[in-house]
Parts: structure tokens; sequence; C-alpha cells
């Protein structure tokens, strides 16, 4: 290749990468703000939406860090529901309404609280920049997504066609998480997160989860907190190992 070939190919590349998200972004700032990286506890009421109709109960949810992650439900009748990522291990089981989730989706990337989404340091996603949203305008400022193609690659043309894992909508006024998505195993899975308090860093009361365009889950948190303590053993690899 010739010095002017490698000059153009140069010049490709640095107008496509600014294109995919790999300049500066807002994403940092609002991983500090969250509190991304740090231990959460969340505990409220729940209502699950299944075939046989509505559910009410109670939830509690943990996060430690990007790679720990614990939901439970407990309802007054019938089997709860328990989801947990344990570094690259996770797993699910429990209420047939709730399991119709794809194994693990609410212990993995859609977290069920922001802190919990792969927005920190460290995280083994790439960001490419998705622009506006669809939907009404109001509705979020700016939609970025998250592949596993890594960053280098993304110069290469075929990266346009790389997959994206999830998305993740930020709102236009406040600049704080609204909805994260991903398709999964043939699903669209969505997490949709409002009413911010600062319980002492911004944290949404109210969380819904919609499978396919149907409401699934809603989840009204009265109390989240950060934790200091979690340990390995709060977060089992199987359930099992929890049994044990």
């Amino acid at each position: 290749m010739n010095l002017a070939a490698k000059l153009l190919c140069l010049s490709l590349s640095l107008l496509i990468l600014p294109s995919l998200g790999q300049a500066p972004t807002p994403l940092p700032g609002v991983a500090r703000a969250l509190g991304v990286g740090s231990g959460f506890a969340a505990e409220g009421e729940v209502t699950a939406y299944g075939p046989a109709g509505a559910s009410a109960g109670a939830i509690t949810v943990w996060i430690w860090g990007a790679s720990h992650r614990r939901v439970r439900i407990a309802f007054p009748i019938g089997s709860g529901y328990e989801a947990v990522l344990s570094g690259d291990q996770s797993w699910s089981r429990g209420a047939p309404a709730i399991m119709s989730l794809p194994p693990g989706v609410l212990a993995r990337g859609l977290a069920l609280l922001p802190q919990g989404l792969p927005i920190g340091p460290g995280g083994k996603l790439t960001l490419v920049d998705l622009g506006a949203p669809p939907g009404p305008p109001s509705a979020s400022a700016h939609r970025w997504g998250f592949t596993r193609m890594p960053s280098a690659a993304l110069a290469n043309s075929a990266a346009l066609k790389s997959p994206i894992a999830m998305w993740l909508d930020l709102d236009g006024s406040s600049g704080l998480p609204a909805r994260a998505g991903a398709s999964v195993r043939g699903h669209e899975i969505e997490v949709r997160y409002s009413e911010y308090e600062t319980v002492p860093v911004p944290a949404p009361k109210h969380v819904e989860v919609w499978r396919d365009g149907k409401l699934l889950l809603r989840a009204d948190f009265h109390s989240i907190a950060p934790h200091i303590g979690f340990a390995e053993s709060d977060f089992p690899a199987s359930p099992a190992k929890e049994a044990q």
C-alpha cells in the first residue's frame, strides 16, 4: 500500500470512529453520578403480570460492582423468583410469569437499577453512538449502544453490521438513564426507569420491565441505599452452591 492509500485509510478511520461513539461521551459522568461500581441494596413492592393475571409481592435488589447482582421476589402465594449474576456466571429460577424472561436477563446487563448497568470503567462492551431513539423527541435525548466488537475493529466497515448487545437512552432533561433494552433469544426486553430521587445518589423509585411490547414487571422501591459489606457468598454462582 502506497503512502496516499495509507493516508486515505487513516482519514476514513478518523471519520468512522466518532460516528460510532468513540468520541468523548457523557456516560463516564453519568456512571460517577449514579455511583456505578459500588454496592447498593434496594427494597420495595412488585407486581408481575402473567397469563393468570397480576401477582403482587416484595422485591429485593443487590448490586455490587460491575459483575455481581441479585434480584429476589417473594409472593404471598406460589413460588418466588430469583436471578443472580456472579462474575461470568448467571442463573434464575422461580415464578413462571417472570421466567418467561431469558435466564439471568435481570441480573446481567439489563439491571433493575441503573447502578447495575455496564457503563462504568472496566466494562467489556464497546460504546456505539446510535443517535436519537425512536419515538417522541422529548422522551430521550440520545441513545447509546453497546457491542462486543473490540474498539480497534470499529474502523472496519464490516463492524457497522456488528450486533448491538444492548442499548441505553439518556433522558433529555436530567441526562440520567430512562430506558435500557436488548434483543435476547428472539425477544425484545426493555427496562424503564422513572421518578428519580437522590438517596444519596440518583436512583429511580419506579421501574418497569417489558417483554415484546407487553408489561411484565412493575417495581416501586421505597428504599435504595449504598451498601458496604457484600461478599462473594452473597452472590452464589449457582443455586446448588447457595444450598451448600
